[in-house]
């Protein structure tokens, strides 16, 4: 019997000039979405849901506007991601989950800034000169007024 062995050549794991490597062939291949992120999808179907700013949305009703509005097939993989969504948008804040972890998702209330703190802080220590300065004015008014009723004067009479 005649044994033959097979040589294994060098250059046959080279990619030749026109090749691309498997490196350059992942890297060119980019992952292109059709839809917005799944919090941007929830939060527009809460605030187009009728009643659903108030009471929330359930998980059914996301996936219905979901499959209706972007045309995206509703499989588990689908349906873990807008799960890790909602989880994700509760932990940041976005969500509020009244009922719990399977329950109806709601908008969270919105939070006042640090600038709409310093433009109302700004606005009422406004007001206050505003009403400091009308305060003194009537205080001065009020004080020629008990000054001229020592004098027996009367605002009808006209006269002293």
């Amino acid at each position: 019997m005649c044994a033959t062995t097979k040589k294994f050549s060098s250059k046959a794991a080279e990619p030749g000039p026109g090749a691309k490597s498997a490196r350059e062939t992942t890297v060119s291949k980019s992952h292109h979405t059709t839809h917005p992120p799944w919090i941007d999808m929830i939060t527009e179907c809460i605030t187009t849901t009728p009643d659903g700013t108030r009471h929330g949305v359930s998980r059914p009703v996301i996936k219905k506007f979901v499959d209706s509005k972007y045309h995206l097939e509703m499989n588990p993989l689908a349906s873990s991601q807008l799960n890790r969504a909602i989880h994700h948008g509760a932990d940041k804040g976005t969500f509020v989950l009244p009922k719990g972890p399977s329950g109806k998702v709601k908008l969270a209330p919105r939070r006042h800034t640090e600038a709409a703190k310093e433009v109302r802080h700004a606005a009422t220590s406004c007001h206050f000169t505003l009403t400091s300065n009308l305060l003194a004015e009537r205080k001065a008014s009020f004080k020629t007024l008990r000054c001229c009723q020592r004098k027996s004067y009367h605002p009808n009479q006209g006269s002293y």
